[in-house]
């Protein structure tokens, strides 16, 4: 799996652009002078020969930072994209006319970023993206042609194991499955995707069990061990949206109830992961759950946090 380079990039921006009239891309027909659509390089335009309106792409090439660790290597890939708007006039009016836009495109090109570079949705490959924006605005030479420019430095990172079989936690998926999960007054009528969950513990055992004898091969004093009954803690935590609130077992002010026959909830909880190398791994742990906490920090989103005893051991697939 590659960066996007330049060219790539350029196209994603000139196929997904939603914007017309005078701000239309360039693959609807054109019309003279500033009323032309806006043009897409995939570099810098040549200085003698630059349009009225345009979009140019660059890339630091081939990658501008990378950070190895023992098990992984943390690549950051930087793009700049640049506006070019011809001002129609030196005047008040003409400016702010070309400033407003050159806002929308600003706009227009944030939106396709984030639609294409969305860690959240698991489209693209990359962790993070950082855009900033700044002012290069020339205009102050009354005898050239006065530009409003603006540049975008767009900043993409990406985790990558030293080993592609190595399973990706950052586009999980959780579901409460309803045919796997039992004890339920008001059952959901399908199965519930929780969104946005992050940091999930998992801890399973069986307990250990010591018999003390007078004599072990061992050596004098160490018991004998046996398996005793099985223990298990689930952590899951969890952004919190309107979805997760409801009348339905599957909610969150729902799963930790006491039911009309005094027991809890039996609910499946299904995890699913994938690894660059187009593998799956599938974990299905049956909870009962202990414990909801609503965390409300002053200066981040709400989020809650599941704490659950798990029944019996998780069963773990992959492929």
């Amino acid at each position: 799996m590659t960066f996007y380079e330049a060219e790539t990039l350029k196209e994603i921006l000139r196929v997904g652009w939603s914007l017309t009239g005078n701000l239309a891309a360039e693959n609807t027909p054109a019309s003279a002078g500033l009323n032309r659509p806006i043009k897409f390089y995939s570099r810098e335009q040549i200085k003698d020969k630059i349009e009225s309106k345009a979009i140019e792409v660059n890339k630091s090439t081939p990658i501008i930072s990378q950070k190895n660790t023992e098990f992984f290597t943390e690549e950051i890939d930087e793009f700049t994209i640049k506006i070019i708007k011809k001002l129609n006039g030196t005047s008040v009016v003409a400016f702010d006319e070309s400033e407003t836009d050159v806002e929308l495109i600003e706009l227009e090109i944030n939106r396709i970023i984030q639609n294409t570079f969305n860690p959240q949705t698991g489209i693209g490959i990359f962790w993070t993206s950082n855009l900033i924006w700044r002012d290069a605005d020339d205009i102050n030479n009354v005898k050239s042609d006065p530009y409003i420019i603006r540049i975008l430095t767009l900043r993409l990172t990406r985790i990558i194991s030293r080993s592609n079989t190595v399973f990706d936690s950052l586009n999980r998926g959780v579901l409460f499955i309803k045919s796997a999960s039992d004890n339920m007054d008001n059952p959901p009528a399908t199965d519930f995707d929780y969104l946005e969950v992050f940091d999930i513990e998992d801890t399973e055992s069986f307990r250990d069990v010591e018999l003390q004898v007078t004599e072990n091969p061992d050596g004098l004093g160490i018991p004998i061990y046996y398996a005793g009954a099985f223990s298990g803690i689930l952590v899951m935590n969890c952004m919190l949206n309107t979805s997760h609130i409801g009348n339905t077992s599957d909610k969150i002010n729902q799963i930790y109830r006491r039911q009309n026959n005094g027991e809890k909830i039996e609910a499946t909880i299904f995890r699913f992961y994938s690894n660059n190398a187009s593998e799956f791994l599938n974990i299905i742990t049956q909870i009962r759950v202990q414990s909801v906490k609503i965390i409300e920090p002053k200066t981040n989103l709400m989020t809650f946090q599941i704490l659950a005893k798990i029944i019996s051991p998780s069963l773990i697939q992959s492929g």
